[in-house]
C-alpha cells in the first residue's frame, strides 16, 4: 500500500526542539500517556499503531540551530527503521516515499 493513500501526519517544520517533535507525534498519533518521549518509546509506540499512517517529515527545518537538526536526525532514523519494520508506518520526506512497498 502506498503511503500517499494513507492518513497523513505532517510534522511542522516550525518545531524547534526534539521534545516538541515528540509531543507533536504523541498527540497526532494518539500515543498513550505513558509515552516517555524517547527514541525507544517512539519505536515501541510506532510498533503498536493499530491503523496505517504516513508520517511526512520536513525537508528542512525553519531553524538554524544545528544542535536541534543533528538530534532530529536520530529521531528520523527511528522513523525510517519503523517504516521498514512495521506495516502500519509509512514515511515521506519532501514528497519522497521512503516506505518499502
Amino acid at each position: 500500500m502506498s503511503g500517499t493513500n494513507l492518513p497523513r501526519v505532517i510534522v511542522p517544520d516550525t518545531l524547534n526542539s526534539v521534545e516538541a517533535i515528540h509531543t507533536f507525534l504523541k498527540e497526532a498519533l494518539g500515543f498513550p500517556d505513558y509515552y516517555g518521549r524517547t527514541l525507544d518509546g517512539l519505536w515501541d509506540c510506532l510498533g503498536d499503531l493499530d491503523q496505517p499512517v504516513c508520517i511526512v517529515w520536513p525537508h528542512r527545518w525553519q531553524t538554524e540551530n544545528i544542535w536541534f537538526v543533528q538530534r532530529s536526525y536520530k529521531l528520523l532514523g527511528v522513523l525510517m527503521e519503523a517504516a521498514e519494520e512495521f506495516d502500519n508506518v509509512h514515511l515521506e520526506i519532501a514528497g519522497e516515499n521512503l516506505s518499502s512497498e
